[in-house]
This record gives structure tokens, C-alpha cells and sequence, in this order.
């Protein structure tokens, strides 16, 4: 007989099932990160073929007769999620509480032709953008992110974003994840510096953790050749831990760096510090390559008249160093 520890959504679980989400979150193991090096074709196909955690836990709970609501349930007690509909999967940190998030703005695809928005106008955003020409050849990116102060006010800027796309456009409607570094503000007050997770159509935002103006995050996002009827599965680590799993309509994408700011009277707040993307590398075919001056690449910003964030960009090792700043 299995002795019972617990509830999950009224009903007696045991002891198994913890040693199975414990045992399989212990095996997963960090992606071999070694910097100022590409990685080797043998590193890549590591992540090509790489299976998260929860995929793997929700297969061997599915096998003892476990039905998808007991999953969520229990996945919820380490900070997991899995959605049944389409297989996504996260595993979350610390993340902000139901108060903070309502005052989030909305996120949207970045467009090179807001010519009619005005950082006079209400509501407005405007964003500066390093991307990759043409957008259908990579699949994926690993860059490391020093945010800047981030700096907030009620009559001038109100969230701020820094950040990292993949994804591409079918039929007129976009498709993307990203991962990066908000703050906004929460009655007026800034809040933490959070990093996070975005999937446009799979889950939205997911949190792990917070982090300050002057340290450098580690993130990869990588579209592998695994494919169901969702898409393509891709993967998110930061800091070399997996924290999100998703779909991407394509195998090879745009990818983007991009800092973006929002108003609600037209003004936006001078930030004290740059931000900086540093030693990116791009994901091609079953190898990477320096994002570097070899690499078609466009620096642009939206709105086109005034806006009000700054870059400079210049080869610095074996890549691009890009700085924004308002």
C-alpha cells in the first residue's frame, strides 16, 4: 500500500507521484553555455532534441492513470505549468502578484512603419530595434542583457520593455516568443526589474525572477526540428535553466533585440543608464554564427519622427555590442 500526502483537486495522491516530479526535475540538466566560444554541432543537437521537464513529467503521471486537471494541480506545487490544449510548458520563479500585473500593457508586434504614431499622442510606444535581414533563415539566438536603470514616472514613461524576439509573420498575423526584462508602474510606484517570458498565443507572460541595471542575464531561445500540430516546439533557457517551451508556426525566423517604452501624456523619462545586448550568436541550419558585420542587419526605430530612444552599435570580440538608451 502507498502511503497519501496530499490533496490534489480533492483527491489523495502519493508518495510515487512526488518522487517522479522530484527524480525528473533533478535530471534536467543546464545547456552547456561557455562564453566568448560558439557551440559545437554536437551542443546544438543537445537542444535540437532536448525534451523540457514537464513534458516528461506529465507523460509518466498520464501512465498511472492521472487525468490533465490532477496534472496541473500537482504541477502547480513546484512552480510548473502545462497547458493540455497545446503542450506548452513553463516553470516559473518568483513572479508579481495579481495587483502588479494589472497594470501591464499589452504586448504587440513591433513594426517598422508607425509613421502615425507621434510620441505627442496618448497611449503611444515607441521602440529601437536590432534586426536580422532576411527574417526566415534563423532559428534561434543566445545574447546576454544588461538592463538599464529602467527609469519610471507618471507623466512620462510608464513600462519599459528590453528585449529579445523570435518569430515570423503567415498570412498577415504574427507568431513569436521572446524573453527579456519589464518594469512598469504600479500606482505610480516602479516596479521590480522582472524577467520574463511572452508567447503571443501560448500562455502570454511568465515570470522567473527579478534582477537589477547592472547584471547580465544569459538567454537562449532555440526553434527545434520537432514538429506537431501546434507548430515547431522551441525552447527558453536563462542562465543555462529551461523555463519555457512553446510553438513557432516555422523552423527558421526573425530575430530582433529591441528596447520599447510607453507613455500615457506624450513624454517620455530620460533613463540614467544604457542598456546592452553583448555577445549574441545566431542559430542557423546545425550551427551558429556571430551576430557580427557578416550578418545582414538592420538598426531602425519607430516612430520614425522623434523617437525617443537612442542606439549605437559596433563590433566589439566577435560580435555586435548594442547600446539603447532614452
Amino acid at each position: 500500500m502507498i502511503a497519501c500526502n496530499g490533496t490534489v483537486a480533492g483527491k489523495e495522491f502519493s508518495d510515487e507521484v512526488s518522487e517522479i516530479v522530484e527524480r525528473i526535475l533533478n535530471e534536467d540538466v543546464k545547456v552547456n553555455v561557455q562564453p566568448g566560444k560558439l557551440p559545437s554541432k554536437a551542443e546544438i543537437e543537445q537542444l535540437n532534441t532536448y525534451v523540457n521537464p514537464v513534458t516528461k513529467i506529465v507523460k509518466a503521471l498520464k501512465a498511472r492513470g492521472l487525468d490533465n486537471k490532477e496534472i496541473v494541480e500537482i504541477l502547480k506545487r513546484y512552480n510548473l505549468g502545462w497547458d493540455p490544449r497545446t503542450g506548452a510548458a513553463w516553470r516559473e520563479f518568483k513572479k508579481p502578484s495579481e495587483k502588479e500585473l494589472s497594470y501591464l500593457k499589452t504586448l504587440k508586434p513591433l513594426s517598422k512603419n508607425n509613421n502615425d504614431v507621434s510620441i505627442n499622442q496618448i497611449s503611444g510606444q515607441a521602440n529601437q530595434v536590432m534586426e536580422v535581414i532576411p527574417d526566415d533563415i534563423y532559428r534561434g539566438i543566445n545574447t546576454n542583457l544588461k538592463p538599464s536603470e529602467m527609469r519610471l514616472e507618471s507623466d512620462g514613461t510608464v513600462q519599459h520593455v528590453i528585449t529579445t524576439h523570435v518569430g515570423r509573420t503567415l498570412v498577415n498575423e504574427s507568431c513569436w516568443t521572446e524573453a527579456g526584462v519589464v518594469r512598469w508602474l504600479v500606482d505610480g510606484e516602479p516596479s521590480d526589474i522582472w524577467i520574463f517570458t511572452f508567447d503571443n498565443d501560448e500562455g502570454q507572460w511568465k515570470w522567473h525572477g527579478t534582477t537589477n541595471s547592472s547584471t547580465f542575464t544569459n538567454y537562449i531561445i532555440y526553434v527545434t526540428d520537432q514538429v506537431d500540430a501546434w507548430g515547431y516546439i522551441y525552447h527558453i533557457w536563462i542562465n543555462e535553466e529551461w523555463v519555457r517551451s512553446g510553438h513557432l508556426w516555422y523552423r527558421e525566423n526573425n530575430v530582433d533585440q529591441a528596447n520599447e517604452v510607453w507613455t500615457d501624456t506624450g513624454s517620455y523619462t530620460d533613463d540614467y543608464g544604457v542598456a546592452k545586448h553583448d555577445d549574441p550568436f545566431l542559430y542557423i541550419q546545425d550551427y551558429a554564427v556571430w551576430w557580427d558585420d557578416n550578418v545582414r542587419t538592420e538598426w531602425w526605430h519607430s516612430p520614425t519622427n522623434q523617437c525617443p530612444v537612442k542606439e549605437y552599435h559596433e563590433l566589439e570580440g566577435s560580435s555586435w555590442a548594442y547600446w539603447t538608451w532614452i
